[in-house]
């Protein structure tokens, strides 16, 4: 219900909706329905969307730049492995700061 209200912002250009795992099929055909102005789309880890849910959605978002869907079962099968990026590299954190 909470992704139903937020389809109805209508000036909405990004959602991150990532690690939801009850978000269904049915949330993202209210974003496809309700929000052509989204640009950027990050779902990864959502295990109960589809691949047929995620068609829609692309057919929906003309303006669509970005969509994330690490993690997501539906797209870990290997034809389309070729679509994806690799994941950038990891930095070392420093500990400390220092400013001069």
């Amino acid at each position: 219900m909470s992704v139903f209200e937020l389809a109805g912002l209508r000036k909405l250009r990004r959602i991150g909706l990532t690690r939801l795992n009850n978000l269904t099929d049915e949330a993202i055909y209210a974003l496809g329905d309700l929000h052509q102005t989204l640009e950027r789309v990050h779902l990864s880890y959502c295990d109960r969307i589809t691949l047929t849910a995620i068609s829609y959605l692309l057919q929906k978002l003309q303006r669509l730049t970005h969509l994330s869907l690490t993690g997501v079962p539906a797209f870990l099968r290997p034809e389309l492995q070729r679509f994806c990026r690799l994941p950038p590299a990891v930095r070392p954190v420093s500990t400390y700061v220092c400013l001069y």
